[in-house]
């Protein structure tokens, strides 16, 4: 099983995501996080099973949510580009690059 690298990013969108959600209903912002959970597990251990995106990137669902990871499988590692809301703009977060995790 390989390590996640969770870009800067993706963590503020998780987090805001959270925030969002536990306003709406106590305790579903921490629902949204179980799934992210198991999405960033599922990714760790079989990352070549999820679908394949644009220039080498995976992405998969979140369960429940209308969330999708979006990734990259490295050799060492696996790196979280962003945790994104499916119907945000589409690849706002392409431009990021490894190195701010």
């Amino acid at each position: 099983m390989k390590p996640l690298l969770i870009q800067t990013e993706a963590k503020l969108e998780l987090a805001e995501a959270i925030a969002w959600y536990n306003g709406q209903r106590p305790g579903l912002g921490l629902d949204l996080l179980a799934g992210v959970e198991r999405a960033f597990d599922r990714l760790r251990r079989y990352p070549e099973r999820c679908s394949p995106h644009k220039h080498g990137f995976r992405k998969l669902s979140v369960p429940g949510f209308p969330y999708r990871v979006f990734f990259m499988e490295e050799p060492d590692a696996v790196w979280v580009a962003a945790v994104a809301h499916n119907r945000r703009r589409p690849d706002f977060w392409m431009h990021r690059s490894r190195g701010t995790e």
